[in-house]
């Protein structure tokens, strides 16, 4: 008999409010139908967990503690009273005691930090292990060392972490083969070469993705969807922790109207693009940058997408492992990614991923693969066939389940 699992998790207001757009009727549906619309949008990692580990024989259910219409949704129908002052905890709380979890799942420990971790733990009506996910910058690895077991995408990071005591196991990301039947029927791929993703200035993420995607739009076709954010570590870390009981709900209760949801996200967008890749690039090349997607946007986007560019982060350290990946070659687009030292224990190259080194090599085989489209295809389709076979979802559950038991004995 496998585990009860949980997986805590947030969600970003500037997604939440487009989302709530468009669909103005969203007030006329039960808890479960919201919550379904909401996974179906593959908003994150959406249901990829709890959607497949009761096959082995798990319970499981996701919480997304700071979306605050769904939560209080939850309330009402489960008969819950809650203090609307604190409404995110009181809930929460009221969820964890109900379903009382021997597993809960962190997503991003950025918001879910370390006193939240411990309310977490004092919520619960029995004992309970808390594993979280971390594949990005950290500073101090000590702040870790509450969680009963950390998961992270590269042996880079779980040895990092290792080293700071933390207890670290590696498990890579994958793709969600149901996202395929979202895509409508007879989508082509109209985009050569695309990019979507962050482009963070700050140590340790994208300085070095930036400055690629900054020639490769010179050099090559590429189109991008994206943020270029400057902010520092410090302002970022509060703008995550305040999101968690604050400013996303604030903006959900004051907003409703679809027309002001909108408008309210193009103002924050507008705010947060900064630098040369969305002033002076945009004046010099219109029509080829353009505003971040993501969730089931996104995906749509990598649909329509011959080639798409991958980068990982700086603090990759020469190891590949990012969402990016996966997300790519199971929508069945040709993958160009950063040459990284353990990529064939992924893929193989030239035969079902194609491998970059610099900007310039990079934009010589996009420039090679546009002009030669059945190597392209070919290319293409046998990295879809090697996610969907080793890289899905269902893949990572199977793996998830063998390390829990491993260490939870």
């Amino acid at each position: 008999m496998g585990y009860r699992f949980e997986r805590i998790t947030t969600t970003d207001y500037s997604y939440l409010q487009p989302f709530l757009g468009q669909y103005p009727n969203y007030k006329r549906l039960s808890y479960r139908e919201f919550y379904d619309l909401y996974t179906q949008r593959c908003a994150g990692w959406h249901s990829n967990f709890s959607a497949h580990l009761p096959k082995l024989g798990y319970e499981a259910e996701d919480v997304c503690v700071n979306f605050e219409y769904l939560q209080k949704l939850w309330a009402r129908e489960n008969g819950v009273e809650y203090n609307n002052d604190n409404w995110l905890r009181d809930i929460a709380t009221a969820q964890i005691r109900r379903f009382r979890p021997d597993v809960m799942f962190l997503d991003d420990l950025y918001v879910t930090d370390a006193p939240f971790r411990q309310f977490l733990r004092e919520t619960s009506p029995g004992p309970v292990k808390i594993v979280g996910w971390r594949a990005a910058p950290t500073t101090d690895y000590s702040v870790l060392r509450d969680l009963d077991l950390v998961l992270t995408c590269t042996t880079h990071f779980a040895k990092e972490m290792q080293d700071h005591g933390v207890n670290a196991r590696v498990m890579m990301h994958g793709f969600e083969p149901s996202i395929l039947d979202l895509i409508p029927p007879g989508t082509e791929r109209t985009f050569d070469f695309t990019f979507m993703g962050s482009l963070i200035l700050e140590q340790g993420f994208h300085n070095q993705r930036f400055q690629l995607v900054k020639t490769l739009v010179e050099k090559s076709r590429l189109e991008v969807w994206g943020r270029l954010s400057e902010r520092n570590r410090s302002s970022r870390s509060k703008q995550l922790a305040s999101r968690i009981t604050f400013r996303a709900n604030r903006l959900l209760r004051d907003l409703d109207a679809s027309d002001q949801l909108i408008a309210k996200v193009a103002e924050w967008d507008e705010r947060y693009q900064r630098g040369p890749l969305t002033k002076d690039t945009l004046r010099q090349h219109p029509g080829r940058i353009h505003p971040p997607v993501i969730a089931l946007d996104y995906f749509n986007l990598l649909a329509k997408s011959k080639i798409s560019l991958n980068n990982h982060i700086d603090c990759a350290a020469g190891y590949a492992g990012n969402i990016r990946l996966f997300e790519v070659t199971g929508m069945g687009a040709c993958l160009m990614t950063d040459w990284m030292i353990n990529l064939s224990e992924m893929f193989e190259e030239d035969v079902e991923i194609v491998t970059y080194r610099n900007a310039d090599e990079c934009a010589e085989k996009v420039n090679y693969l546009l002009d030669h489209p059945q190597e392209l295809a070919a290319i293409a389709a046998a990295g879809q066939r090697r996610t969907l076979r080793d890289h899905t979802y269902v893949n990572r559950v199977e793996q998830l389940d063998e390390i829990l038991k491993s260490v939870f004995v």
